[in-house]
């Protein structure tokens, strides 16, 4: 896996347009239709703002790290940040498909 692009950002919801743009651009640049980019574009904005509240929560600044790396046939998309985990960490681990289970919506 050999690393392509890094963006590193601000802990503040504006900055997923930064995300955006460099994840919209190695899409095209490797050629994944629309379709299939939108989808790695909510999923990559999902993660970023839990990532965000999560930063907020505990009172930090840290700064948030997105690494887009060349792997095999596509890209994988890494996101970093220094700071206590999330509730949701665990689901997000690479290889893993792991569903939370709610027992109420003050989370959601």
């Amino acid at each position: 896996m050999s690393e392509v692009v890094r963006i590193t950002v601000v802990p503040r919801r504006e900055m997923i347009t930064v995300v955006n743009g460099g994840l919209s651009a190695l899409c095209a640049l490797a050629g994944i239709d629309r379709e299939q980019a939108g989808r790695l574009q909510l999923a990559t904005e999902e993660v970023f703002l839990y990532s965000v509240q999560t930063i907020r929560k505990a009172g930090l600044e840290s700064m948030v790290t997105v690494r887009f790396c060349h792997h095999g046939q596509g890209f994988k998309i890494v996101l970093e940040y220094p700071g206590p985990k999330g509730p949701l960490d665990g689901c997000f681990r690479a290889g893993h498909l792991d569903m939370p289970e709610f027992k109420s919506f003050e989370a959601v």
